[in-house]
């Protein structure tokens, strides 16, 4: 098998990419294409909107995953709209807009940290709750022995 079966050289002119004829490929294609169009691009340098290769994802539309661009009504409910991207979590210094979950604000001063309910049992357990402000569900603290734990926790809620 020769090298030119293995890896395509593309010419000189095609700064990005080319396809298997050697033409270069859309400005918006990265790793080769079908075509010439953004719609042949085997993937995108940027977003996928639509079936096209786009540089930044269009008016009402939403980046996700740093690869697509969706609606909205696409944007996994449980997810935030923020930025123009729809993103898991509120980023650093922002908080869930608690009359539209589908937001965020910026936090004044400390932001919230929800955590989920546990039994703290150890020192491990209590650190892992650090900086909680709010717990769903129970939290049970049952410390056994003695020792220095119970005064740490004590200090740390």
């Amino acid at each position: 098998m020769s090298l030119d079966t293995v890896m395509k050289v593309c010419p000189v002119s095609c700064p990005r990419s080319c396809n298997e004829a050697g033409r270069c490929c859309h400005e918006q294609c990265i790793g080769g294409c079908r075509g010439s169009t953004a719609s042949d691009c085997t993937a995108c340098r940027h977003f996928l909107h639509l079936g096209v290769c786009v540089g930044q994802c269009p008016n009402r539309t939403f980046q996700f995953k740093n690869r697509h661009c969706i609606t909205a009504e696409q944007c996994p409910a449980s997810w935030k709209l923020f930025n123009e991207k729809c993103t898991q979590d509120c980023p650093g210094g922002y908080m869930p807009d608690f009359n539209d979950s589908r937001h965020c604000l910026p936090c004044t001063g400390t932001c919230p940290k929800v955590c989920d309910g546990k039994t703290i049992q150890s020192v491990e357990d209590a650190a892992a709750m650090k900086g909680c402000t709010y717990v769903h569900g129970s939290l049970t603290i049952s410390v056994h022995g003695r020792g220095t734990v119970a005064p740490w926790i004590g200090c740390k809620f």
